[in-house]
C-alpha cells in the first residue's frame, strides 16, 4: 500500500460554545437582524478596515446545506464554514485537510487518519463518526450525485475514533479530488442524527440557516443570514488550525454582501462599503485601472460558459437545428464584446487546463448561410419561437442573451429573453422547463470526469447537472469506461472521443473558457490568492495599509 504522511501543525485551544442549532430565525420588522452598527450594517470595525472584511457577491447562496446544492455562490460561503478531508491548492494538488494522512487501502477504498482535537462550532469534537454520518447522507443526495454519488455506503467504515475508510463500487481515479469539493465538507453526526429523527422539517431548515462546521468562520446567531442582503460570519476563536498552511484568520468578521447589480458593487468598492468584488464584469475593467486603490486580480480557470439547449424540446431535439444555432451564433464576437478578451473562445466543454481536454477540437465557425441551409434541411425555413433564460444577477449573461437574440433572428428564430433570479432559474432547470439557458460550469476537480459526466451523461438529467437533457448511448459508454479506468492514457483517449462526438451532437453552444477574477481595494486588502476553481479562500487575507 502507498502511504502519504504529512506533519501535523500545532493545535488550537479548545473551549465549548453554546449550541446554536435550535435557535429560531428572526430579525427586525424589515427582516434585518443586525445586532450592532449603522443602518447599513456597518460598525466601527468597518471604518478602520482592520478587522472586518467586506465582500461583494453577485448571487446569494442557494443553501448552506452542502448536500442540497452544487452552485458556486453557496460553495464560496460554505468553504469558510465547513472543511473537507483533503484540499486542492491553487495548483490543484491534493493536500491535507481534516485528514493529515491517507492510504489507498485497496483499488476501491481509501483510509484517512483525522487530525485530533478538532472541534465543531458548537464545541463537540470531530471524530470518524462525523465523517461516517456525513458521507452516508451525502451519497444519497441527488443534488450532489455528480460529486459524491460515487461513494459506496457499504465501504464507509469507522476503524477507530480518528480513522475512517471510504470507497467506491468500482475503481475511480479522481476520488480524492472529489473529496476536496466543498460539498464533501464534514458535518456533525449529532446534528445529522437530530435531523433524521425530526419529522417536522424544522431542523432541516436550521442546518441551512445555522450551519455548524469546523471551519475558521461561523454563524454567530440566527440573524447571521439576512436574505437578499448578506451573510455575516465571525471568526471561530477555537479554530484548530491543523490544516497545513492555514492559520487563524487575522480579522474577526467576514461579511458577504449580495449585490446583483455590477454597477452597485463597483460603487461600493469606491466608497469602501465592500473591499472585494468577487464577480466583476469586464465593462468595469477600464474603470478599475482609472480608480485609485483598485486592482484587478485574475487566474486561469477551470470554467466554461455555455448556451444550453433542451434536447427534449420540439425543435432542439433535432441535431441539425442545434448545429444551425451553433453556426448562427458568433461566439468570437460575443467574447470580444462582452468579455473584452478576458478569457478564450471555448472550443470544447472542458477548459484547456482540465485533464482530458481535447486540443484538436475546433468549434463551429460563424456561418449564417450554412445555418440557413440546415434550417431548411430541417424543414424550418420560417423558423420558430423559443425562450432563453438568463439570471438577473449576471449582467454579462443578460448581455449575451441580447446578442444571441439578434444573431438567431438572422435564421428566423424568434428569441424571448426571460430574466430570473438565480434560485428560481435553478429550480426551472431542475424540472427541465427551460428551452435555452445561459450557464457556466467549473470543473472543480480539474478532471474530465467532473467536467463531462454530470453535464452530459444520460443518468444525470436535472439537478446533477445535465440540464440540456442530452442523451447519447456512445457518450454514456465512453464516460462510464473512463470512470473506472486507472490507466491515464486510456482515460485521455476516452475523453478525447467523447468531445469529438459532442462537437457534432452540439448540445451546447460553447462560449468562453473563463478566468476567475476579483477587484480589490489594495489599500485595505493584501495576500488574496485566487483559486482556479473560482471559489476563493479568504481567511489568509491581511487587512490594513
Amino acid at each position: 500500500m502507498m502511504k502519504l504522511t504529512f506533519k501535523k501543525l500545532s493545535l488550537a485551544a479548545v473551549s465549548a460554545l453554546a449550541l446554536l442549532l435550535l435557535v429560531a430565525c428572526g430579525g427586525d420588522e424589515n427582516g434585518n437582524g443586525y445586532e450592532s452598527g449603522d443602518e447599513n450594517g456597518n460598525g466601527d470595525a468597518v471604518a478602520d478596515g482592520l478587522d472586518h472584511l467586506l465582500v461583494g457577491m453577485a448571487v446569494e447562496p442557494r443553501t448552506l446545506d452542502l448536500h442540497g446544492t452544487n452552485d458556486m455562490a453557496s460553495a464560496q460561503v460554505s468553504r469558510h464554514i465547513f472543511e473537507t478531508l483533503v484540499l486542492q491548492d491553487e495548483d490543484m494538488n491534493i493536500v491535507p485537510g481534516l485528514a493529515h494522512t491517507w492510504t489507498q487501502y485497496n483499488d476501491r477504498v481509501w483510509e484517512f487518519e483525522l487530525n485530533d482535537n478538532v472541534y465543531f462550532h458548537d464545541g463537540t469534537r470531530l471524530t470518524a463518526y462525523d465523517v461516517y454520518a456525513t458521507f452516508q447522507r451525502a451519497a444519497g443526495s441527488p443534488q450532489i450525485e455528480a460529486i459524491l454519488g460515487m461513494i459506496d455506503p457499504a465501504t464507509i467504515e469507522v476503524v477507530d475514533e480518528l480513522t475512517i475508510r471510504v470507497g467506491t463500487p468500482e475503481p475511480f481515479s479522481p476520488f480524492l479530488s472529489h473529496l476536496a469539493h466543498s460539498a464533501a465538507g464534514i458535518k456533525s453526526a449529532d446534528v445529522l442524527a437530530e435531523i433524521a429523527d425530526d419529522a417536522s422539517g424544522d431542523l432541516d431548515a436550521n442546518i441551512d440557516r445555522l450551519p455548524i462546521g469546523t471551519g475558521p468562520f461561523m454563524f454567530e446567531n440566527a440573524n447571521t443570514w439576512v436574505s437578499g442582503d448578506r451573510i455575516a460570519l465571525v471568526r471561530f476563536e477555537d479554530y484548530h488550525a491543523t490544516i497545513e498552511g492555514r492559520d487563524l484568520p487575522a480579522f474577526s468578521e467576514l461579511t458577504f454582501r449580495f449585490m446583483g447589480d455590477a454597477g452597485a458593487r463597483f460603487a461600493a468598492l469606491e466608497t469602501g462599503e465592500i473591499h472585494i468584488d468577487l464577480n466583476p464584469i469586464t465593462d468595469n475593467f477600464p474603470r478599475v485601472a482609472d480608480t485609485a486603490n483598485l486592482r484587478l486580480e485574475y487566474v486561469d480557470g477551470l470554467r466554461t460558459e455555455y448556451l444550453g439547449m433542451n434536447n427534449e424540446h420540439e425543435h432542439l431535439s433535432n441535431v441539425i437545428v442545434r448545429q444551425a444555432i451553433n453556426y448562427a451564433i458568433n461566439v468570437e464576437e460575443i467574447v470580444e464584446a462582452i468579455y473584452q478578451g478576458h478569457g478564450a473562445v471555448g472550443q470544447t466543454q472542458l477548459a484547456a487546463n482540465v485533464f482530458g481536454h481535447n486540443p484538436n477540437i475546433v468549434g463551429f465557425p460563424h456561418d449564417v448561410d450554412r445555418a440557413l441551409e440546415l434550417m431548411a434541411q430541417a424543414g424550418l425555413e420560417d423558423g420558430f419561437s423559443i425562450v432563453l433564460h438568463a439570471n438577473t444577477e449576471r449582467q454579462d449573461r443578460v448581455n449575451i442573451a441580447q446578442i444571441v437574440e439578434q444573431q438567431l433572428a438572422a435564421i428566423n428564430i424568434d428569441v424571448e429573453i426571460i430574466q430570473l433570479e438565480w434560485a428560481t432559474l435553478l429550480n426551472l432547470l431542475d424540472d427541465g422547463e427551460s428551452d435555452m439557458f445561459l450557464l457556466g460550469w467549473t470543473t472543480v476537480t480539474g478532471d474530465g470526469d467532473y467536467g463531462l459526466f454530470p453535464l452530459l451523461h444520460s443518468s444525470q438529467h436535472g439537478p446533477p447537472g445535465n440540464y440540456t437533457r442530452f442523451t447519447n448511448a456512445d457518450v454514456d459508454r465512453l464516460l462510464d469506461a473512463a470512470r473506472v479506468s486507472v490507466d491515464v492514457d486510456e482515460r485521455l483517449e476516452l475523453y478525447f472521443e467523447v468531445q469529438e462526438i459532442l462537437r457534432d451532437e452540439a448540445p451546447w453552444v460553447v462560449m468562453l473558457q473563463e478566468r476567475p477574477s476579483a477587484v480589490i481595494n489594495y489599500s485595505i486588502v493584501s495576500n488574496l490568492i485566487l483559486n482556479p476553481i473560482g471559489t476563493h479562500y479568504l481567511g489568509d487575507i491581511q487587512l490594513g495599509e
